[in-house]
């Protein structure tokens, strides 16, 4: 006689293919960042783990990160790379490692105003000079005027960073600068106030 054992049912798993979105990008510090890992070739659900490194080569687990999202805070600067380990479910093959994204977090943005004297006479003129540094794009600049530091007028011709003021009425005024990076969420900052007392007025 033929007999047989019970029959027995083997599941086969695809290894996952895993990315991360976003695969690279420049972003502000301070501000977080979602990042997503997408599987595919699995139709099962697998462990998922988020490592993180500074170099690309160690790397370190992120305590908490076992969810296909996981949101950097970018409190710090510099390059960051991110990859995902999935775990194995029952012993079976679903295992893998995603592709790596590499993120750039640039520094807060911020500009710093200058007057070229804080005391103007009657019918004499100050410069006003704007600086910056470490942005990776071309910004713009606009200067503004304000007679309380609270209410900001905008300056006609003060879209540089150099700009020559006269004077015209006697009082003090506070200039400060705006400073927009195109392209950044985080590219809009303002320099500190200057104050200039004019024994003359404003012009510009």
């Amino acid at each position: 006689d033929t007999s047989y054992s019970a029959r027995q049912e083997i599941n086969i798993f695809d290894n996952p293919e895993i990315k991360i979105i976003p695969a690279s990008g420049t972003f502000c510090q301070g501000q977080p960042i979602l990042l997503t890992a997408q599987l595919s070739g699995s139709t099962v659900s697998i462990p998922v783990f988020w490592q993180q490194s500074r170099n690309g080569t160690n790397w370190i687990n992120i305590p908490g990160a076992d969810s296909t999202n996981y949101r950097f805070p970018a409190i710090d600067s510099g390059l960051f790379y991110f990859r995902v380990i999935t775990g194995s479910i029952g012993g079976n093959c679903a295992t893998g490692t995603s592709s790596v994204s590499n993120l750039s977090v640039i520094p807060t943005f911020a500009v710093s105003g200058m007057a070229s004297k804080s005391e103007v006479c009657q019918n004499d003129s100050v410069t006003l000079r704007a600086s910056w540094r470490d942005i990776p794009v071309q910004p713009f600049i606009q200067w503004y005027s304000s007679r309380d530091r609270i209410n900001y007028t905008l300056i006609p011709g003060g879209e540089k960073a150099e700009v020559s003021i006269k004077s015209n009425e006697p009082g003090i005024i506070f200039y400060r600068a705006q400073l927009t990076v195109p392209g950044y969420s985080c590219g809009i900052v303002f320099s500190e106030p200057i104050p200039v007392s004019f024994q003359g007025g404003l012009a510009v």
